[in-house]
């Protein structure tokens, strides 16, 4: 209609609740490229609001990581990852955020093994080392700088970077305060090395991302005392990846770091921890249908990134075809 009738926007929605300032900044966005305008400030406000609206949590509840393991210990993640069976996208902003997620999903293993493991040991430099073992890649952090890079997708270690940073290795997750990365280390005792391994590739579309992050979050949790459960872990999982500008919803990770099949549902709202219900599990497990299901992998892989900025939009604007 305001196209159509070449009707002037009314004025932004700066003091409406968060969600509709998102929603006004969207239709905005939409609005300016009918026009043939550039609406795209207006969708990174959106999404930057969005963003800002999930990761208020962890800048409330700022982290006071201590060293707890031995200079010889290693602490040792490992995940599996997960098929989801329904309710698919019910569980990504702002459609969880508005009516609540449902979706069920199930953990599987490759091969009888968790396919995403992840190591976090002490190291005697003062010093974040990242190291990937099916990628072949190492990555040496010094300072602060250097760790808040994360939110460069592709990069082989934006999980890791953005995990350290809400165990509170950058000033603003922090309950303490230092001049330097260095100096932090040296007050935490140690630096800190983590390598990761992924049998499964990225893009996949069995949540490996998601997953990843999660048992690094985990992993990490243990090596620094921070006493996360599966639940805290799940819901800053979502923090991350919002922090990493990719966007997505809570399924994936409740989808892998949570056994068998069941049943995750939310109610509307900003806190979106799931409640779980654990499904019958026969149809897979038992001998006479094992021989009936197939995990065929197609070579096909996909950022995650563009479909969910194309998923959220179409959300935000009511279209049919995306509800």
């Amino acid at each position: 209609m305001f196209v159509r009738n070449q009707l002037d926007l009314p004025p932004a929605l700066n003091e409406a609740p968060l969600l509709i300032q998102i929603r006004d900044a969207i239709f905005r966005s939409r609005m300016l490229t009918l026009r043939g305008e550039d609406g795209k400030a207006e969708e990174e406000r959106a999404f930057q609001l969005l963003r800002e609206g999930l990761t208020a949590t962890a800048h409330k509840d700022p982290q006071h990581p201590q060293l707890s393991v031995c200079h010889d210990q290693i602490v040792w993640g490992r995940s599996a990852v997960r098929i989801d069976l329904a309710g698919g996208w019910t569980d990504t902003p702002p459609y969880c955020l508005n009516e609540g997620g449902n979706v069920i999903n199930m953990a599987i293993e490759l091969n009888g093994q968790q396919p995403l493991q992840v190591y976090v040991r002490p190291c005697k430099e003062l010093q974040i080392i990242c190291r990937s073992i099916d990628l072949g890649a190492m990555e040496v952090i010094n300072t602060y700088e250097e760790l808040a890079q994360f939110n460069k997708i592709g990069s082989p270690f934006s999980i890791p970077k953005a995990a350290i940073a809400l165990c509170g290795f950058l000033p603003q997750f922090s309950a303490e305060k230092y001049s330097s990365l260095e100096q932090q280390l040296q007050a935490f005792g140690s630096g800190i090395e983590i390598t990761l391994l992924s049998a499964i590739p990225a893009g996949s579309g069995l949540g490996t991302s998601s997953i990843l992050a999660a048992t690094v979050l985990g992993a990490l949790s243990d090596f620094c005392g921070l006493r996360w459960d599966k639940t805290a872990i799940g819901n800053r999982t979502l923090i991350l990846e919002q922090l990493l500008t990719s966007g997505g919803g809570w399924q994936d990770q409740y989808g892998g770091i949570l056994h068998g099949i069941k049943l995750l549902q939310t109610q509307s709202g900003f806190d979106q921890t799931p409640v779980v219900r654990w499904l019958p599990d026969h149809l897979f497990t038992h001998p006479e249908y094992q021989a009936c299901h197939l995990l065929y992998y197609t070579g096909l892989t996909r950022t995650a990134k563009n479909i969910l900025a194309e998923i959220v939009r179409g959300m935000f604007l009511n279209e049919t075809h995306r509800l």
